[in-house]
């Protein structure tokens, strides 16, 4: 009987399995990708994944002192821990002049109720962005969501209008800032928003030919859709697109089960 070594006998046995092994460490692959697959799936819809940059204190501000470049750093958060009230990097250059409600320590988180409404009009120009305008629009109880917008929130602006083929209405702009509140008599008052002068331009045709309202969005959302379509009287009676609007609506509802 001829001698086979161990090595041999090793290689043997391989070649004999080679394909079992193999099938074997592919489903042990597959099993791990699925696996994470359905951790990240998780995290995605409980939120845990996604963060959200939001503008802290490098150093502390005693109270009505104001804020000034150097008091801000950047820090990237849960987007579940995120305060509703915390302040957006994009908003940085509209903070620098406002003064503090109360006294705040370095490293906490900038909230909008950390600062002083402003007062005079200094400080609402103050407001408006770099190379942007004010721009004062008509606003009443039910186009301006009843009265719940406020300095500094961000608003989309939706014009309604009359047109050969029937009212149709159409999202102008969306996310843009708004810096005054002027309030008149019978509920009805102006709203100015910090808009480029091209924007400028849309806004004033608009309220000129037809009738703006205002969606208060939430503090922390900031993106801009892209598929905003126009929508007509023949959409509000379509069964297709009401169902479509509510199916999208659908997908952005999370729901949170547990104790509270």
């Amino acid at each position: 009987m001829r001698f086979r070594s161990p090595e041999f006998l090793q290689k043997e046995w391989m070649a004999r399995n080679r394909v079992p092994l193999l099938a074997a460490a592919l489903a042990g692959l597959s099993a791990v990708i699925l696996l994470e697959r359905e951790r990240a799936h998780w995290r995605e819809q409980a939120g845990l994944g996604a963060t959200v940059p939001i503008v802290t204190l490098a150093s502390a501000i005693p109270q009505g002192e104001p804020v000034e470049t150097r008091h801000l750093a950047l820090r990237s958060i849960p987007r579940t821990a995120a305060h509703p009230l915390a302040v957006r990097p994009e908003d940085r250059e509209i903070l620098v002049g406002m003064r503090a409600e109360r006294a705040l320590t370095a490293g906490q988180p900038l909230l909008w109720s950390d600062l002083a409404a402003p007062q005079g009009d200094e400080e609402l120009t103050a407001l408006v962005r770099p190379n942007e305008r004010a721009v004062a629009l008509p606003v009443n109880d039910l186009t301006g969501a009843g009265r719940l917008i406020r300095v500094n929130d961000h608003i989309d602006i939706f014009g309604t209008f009359r047109r050969p083929e029937g009212t149709v209405t159409i999202p102008v702009l969306q996310n843009v800032i708004v810096v005054a509140l002027g309030n008149g008599a019978g509920g009805a008052g102006t709203l100015s928003v910090s808009v480029t002068q091209p924007e400028a331009a849309l806004l004033t045709l608009a309220q000129q030919t037809g009738k703006l309202t205002y969606a208060l969005r939430n503090p922390l959302d900031h993106d801009t859709a892209e598929d905003l379509a126009r929508v007509s009287l023949a959409n509000l009676f379509e069964e297709d697109h009401r169902r479509h609007v509510q199916e999208a609506r659908n997908r952005n509802i999370r729901v949170f089960k547990g104790k509270l």
